[in-house]
């Protein structure tokens, strides 16, 4: 199933959007009306000299932006979204940008392992409904959770989450939530809105949901 169509090409940002289709293009159609009007050119020469102007002018300050949602609209569709690999079973997780280690631990794991208070490494855990807290120089997990951002090119960035395993790196899975920014048209205009766009179905935003249909708790 495809997530975005061709239009997403054309939905730059709410800035770029606007102005190229309420400002920018029709005065682009209006100088070069002026300009086909007073040129002494015959027509089989100023028609198509006047159209492939406009149409250089109008591509110059956004192609980016297209190359951009071109992009977008490959990753969007093919790559974008949760990944699982494969499954395993475990006690426990570590991962420094863990939050929300009592969701993990009422889902059924003995002890999470991730940055407490001032950063430094805690292990947490359940004891009835009271949360432990229990500083820790190294974790013991086989599994890790790792989060990255990464900039790849034409404006776009990619948001990856991801479960290895601590001993041999393997992925088990992967949510990727890929992201565009804005163009050199929006870098020049006043700014009427969010200049970021992105893919949005299936989220993909590594959710502790997103790890339970991985790594399956089991405790002792």
């Amino acid at each position: 199933m495809e997530y975005i169509d061709w239009l997403y090409i054309f939905y730059l940002t709410p800035t770029s959007h606007f102005l190229m289709l309420g400002l920018y293009l029709p005065l682009l159609v209006f100088l070069g009306r002026q300009v086909y009007q007073v040129s002494r050119w015959k027509k089989l020469i100023k028609l198509p000299l006047v159209s492939i102007c406009v149409m250089v002018a109008f591509l110059a300050p956004v192609f980016d932006v297209i190359k951009t949602g071109l992009d977008m609209h490959y990753y969007c569709n093919n790559e974008h979204g949760e990944h699982i690999y494969k499954t395993a079973t475990t006690e426990s997780v570590y991962g420094k940008s863990i939050v929300g280690a009592n969701d993990y631990l009422k889902a059924g794991y003995k002890f999470i392992e991730t940055a407490g208070l001032q950063r430094k490494l805690t292990r947490f855990s359940l004891s009835g409904d009271e949360l432990i807290r229990t500083l820790i120089k190294t974790p013991v997990s086989e599994f890790e959770i790792q989060k990255e951002v990464m900039t790849l090119e034409n404006n776009i960035y990619l948001r990856i989450y991801q479960i290895r395993s601590r001993s041999t790196q393997e992925v088990l899975g992967e949510t990727k939530h890929y992201s565009g920014d804005y163009g050199r048209l929006d870098r020049v205009t006043p700014d009427l809105g969010a200049h970021v766009f992105g893919c949005f179905k299936p989220a993909a935003y590594g959710s502790y949901q997103f790890v339970l249909q991985v790594l399956t708790p089991t405790k002792d």
